[in-house]
């Protein structure tokens, strides 16, 4: 299994037989489990990575180009004093907790920028013994520790199931601060919102 980033695949310097093998294979990707990841790998995936939205990267099988799994990343920004500040999370922290997230910000306004960890997903027909979401995260949070490097920046956020986020987010060391209906419609989990601070990140 080797990971792609999505940009060389969409290159014109990628080999035109792989790459339409790729983009097949993500039209054909399934996650029945969360209904908006398979919406976003069949119609908005290439469309985002085209115009610069979002950055997608492919786990794909060596002898087959088929897609196991991916994760996207991008660029967001939080109001602070308005989604932050009130939460409950926010409000129970020590002033040297809250220095972690805020010291030195010189923003006037209070929007703050944040990487975003958007979808990380694995097809179904693959099991976490394939590819486990631990080595997803781990990925992720590389490339993002890649991107500070030359861009800078602080903060990660995610919007994510809250399943997914006890079972993945949370040993991560990502805090919750709000929740929000599930975009998948009623009868499905709530999604939560959560942040983890790049200061001293390391990853495991």
């Amino acid at each position: 299994m080797h990971l792609f980033a999505l940009r060389d695949v969409l290159s014109t310097d990628f080999d035109k037989e792989k790459a339409d093998s790729i983009r097949k294979k993500i039209s054909l990707f399934s996650c029945k489990r969360t209904e908006h990841i398979e919406r976003f790998a069949h119609n908005q995936m290439i469309t985002a990575e085209s115009y610069g939205e979002s950055r997608s990267f492919l786990f794909l099988e060596d002898d087959t180009d088929d897609l196991v799994g991916f994760f996207t990343t991008g660029l967001t920004v939080i109001d602070w004093p308005k989604q932050v500040e009130p939460s409950e999370w926010w409000q129970s922290l020590s002033k040297k907790r809250r220095n972690v997230f805020t010291k030195g910000v010189f923003s006037s306004n209070g929007i703050m920028p944040a990487f975003t960890i958007g979808e990380i997903a694995r097809d179904d027909r693959y099991t976490n013994e394939d590819l486990p979401g631990e080595t997803i995260l781990r990925h992720a949070l590389a490339k993002i520790l890649e991107a500070q490097r030359y861009a800078a920046g602080r903060l990660i956020l995610v919007d994510t199931r809250r399943k997914l986020f006890d079972r993945l987010y949370r040993e991560a060391g990502f805090e919750v601060f709000g929740t929000r209906p599930s975009p998948n419609g009623e009868g499905d989990e709530e999604f939560v919102i959560a942040l983890l601070s790049l200061k001293n990140m390391t990853i495991r």
